[in-house]
C-alpha cells in the first residue's frame, strides 16, 4: 500500500514530464488542451510503472483529469 500523498506526487510528477509544455493542473481535462489519447495512454503506462498498481483504461479515459487520476490510483494502490 503506498502513501496518498506520494502518489499523488508521483501522478503530477509524471505529468509535468510527459506533457511538458503544456500548462495542466488537477482540474483540467487532457483533451481540452489537445492531449492525444496515445499520449494518455503513454502517461497511464508511466504512472503505473512507478506505481506498481493499474487502473482501467477506459475508466481513466472517462475521468481525464489529474484529480481524476490520483483518486483513482489512490484507489488502487491502497488495495495493492
Amino acid at each position: 500500500m503506498q502513501n496518498s500523498n506520494l502518489v499523488k506526487d508521483i501522478v503530477l510528477e509524471k505529468a509535468q514530464t510527459t506533457f511538458s509544455g503544456i500548462e495542466i493542473d488537477e482540474n483540467t481535462d487532457f483533451f481540452s488542451v489537445g492531449i492525444s489519447s496515445l499520449a494518455v495512454v503513454n502517461f497511464q503506462m508511466e504512472v503505473e510503472q512507478a506505481l506498481n498498481c493499474a487502473v482501467e483504461t477506459s475508466e481513466l479515459m472517462a475521468n481525464s483529469t489529474l484529480g481524476d487520476w490520483v483518486n483513482l490510483y489512490q484507489s488502487a494502490a491502497q488495495t495493492n
